[in-house]
C-alpha cells in the first residue's frame, strides 16, 4: 500500500457521497480525482491545467481494488504523497 492511501473503495465512496471531498486512488496520475458531478454521478476530473470537466467513471475492477486518499485542493492531489 502507497502511503496515505489508507481507505478502501467503500470507505472512498462514502467521503466523495457525502461530499466530504475528492478521493484520490494509488494507481491514478496526479491531479486525477473522483468526485461527484453537479447531478451527484460519480465521475473522474482531471484538475490539470488542460481540463476542467467531470467524466463519468465506470467502477471497474482496477479502481475497486486500489486503495485510496482523501484530497480536499486542486494543489494536494497534484503532489506526491
Amino acid at each position: 500500500m502507497s502511503k496515505g492511501f489508507e481507505l478502501d473503495f467503500d470507505q472512498a465512496l462514502s467521503v466523495v457521497m457525502t461530499r466530504a471531498g475528492w478521493v484520490q486512488g494509488e494507481d491514478f496520475k496526479p491531479g486525477l480525482v473522483l468526485g461527484l458531478n453537479e447531478m451527484g454521478v460519480l465521475c473522474q476530473k482531471d484538475l490539470g491545467p488542460l481540463t476542467a470537466h467531470w467524466v463519468s467513471q465506470p467502477v471497474t475492477t482496477g479502481v475497486y481494488r486500489q486503495r485510496y486518499r482523501v484530497v480536499k485542493t486542486a494543489a494536494e492531489a497534484k503532489a506526491k504523497p
